[in-house]
């Protein structure tokens, strides 16, 4: 591919400025950008942000704040969770499987009529992300299979 002369001469000038220039003058604002862009992918791939089909610029507005705002709580409330000593890192993919099983494991509470006090204190149970919801699973079922259950019909 064959670029123009007077780019490239415009891009190696930029190069050598910046060089010249103190470089950790730029390092945050390239900081900032890759923060910036990160906080974008995040919204796009699990809030929602692209995926508007409204013309009218108050609903998209709408939509891009409300998708922008749930990262940010989910952020707030991953933070204000963590207690350990270690540095603080937030996975949105994490989050947002975490939040599905809970809502999961209270959807199994609800629906098979089982005492919320006894699976949630169960040990078992924790809030560790690995094998989080296959611990809920084996959890509720054998409380489900256990003779506390009045219940004798078991839907496994």
């Amino acid at each position: 591919m064959n670029f123009n002369p007077t780019v490239k001469l415009k891009i190696f000038y930029c190069l050598v400025r910046i060089l010249i220039c103190q470089p950790s003058k730029y390092f945050p604002y390239y900081q900032a950008r890759f923060q910036i862009e990160f906080i974008f992918r995040e919204a796009k791939q699990f809030t929602g942000l692209s995926d508007c089909q409204s013309r009218s610029s108050q609903r998209l507005d709408f939509h891009f704040n409300a998708s922008l705002i749930a990262l940010n709580l989910a952020k707030y409330d991953a933070r204000n969770r963590h207690l350990s000593p270690t540095p603080f890192v937030f996975s949105t993919c994490s989050y947002k499987r975490r939040q599905f099983n809970r809502h999961l494991l209270y959807t199994f509470i609800k629906k098979l009529d089982l005492d919320p006090n006894l699976i949630l204190n169960h040990p078992n149970l924790s809030e560790r992300p690995i094998l989080w919801y296959s611990r809920c699973l084996k959890t509720v079922r054998s409380i489900a299979h256990s003779p506390v259950m009045n219940n004798s019909i078991s839907p496994w």
